[in-house]
């Protein structure tokens, strides 16, 4: 199928699949006439990429898990990536502990302005 199509179906768009392959994520076949041609194969990996990256992930950590996702999304027991998971994991838990801290000071401001408000 075409870029167009396969951007359609994997949720994101043109310019992205050809990111992705730019960066060896993707490897779609080429036509006679150089257009991309793209298999359900290609789909699924742009599918499973474009759900890596809105879950937080960097590319080299998808290019990292990629090889270990299954069809269905999941990821089968590839025990190489742990290291690299354990170390995002680390950066999103330092992360929401950042907003947590970020969010107390919003409250704290909102209560403040509530007690000068009502005084």
């Amino acid at each position: 199928m075409r870029i167009s199509e396969a951007a359609r179906r994997a949720g994101t768009s043109p310019r992205m699949l050809r990111y992705y392959e730019t960066e060896g994520l993707l490897a779609p076949t080429r036509r006679d006439n150089g257009y991309r041609d793209y298999g359900a194969e290609e789909v699924l990996a742009a599918r499973q990429i474009v759900a890596l990256s809105h879950a937080g992930f960097p590319l080299s950590l998808i290019r990292t898990v990629l090889p270990c996702a299954t069809e269905s999304g999941a990821l089968r027991a590839c025990p190489s990536v742990a290291p690299e998971l354990r170390r995002r994991l680390r950066d999103v838990e330092e992360q929401i502990d950042t907003l947590a801290s970020g969010a107390e000071v919003i409250r704290s401001f909102l209560d403040n302005l509530q007690d000068v408000a009502s005084a």
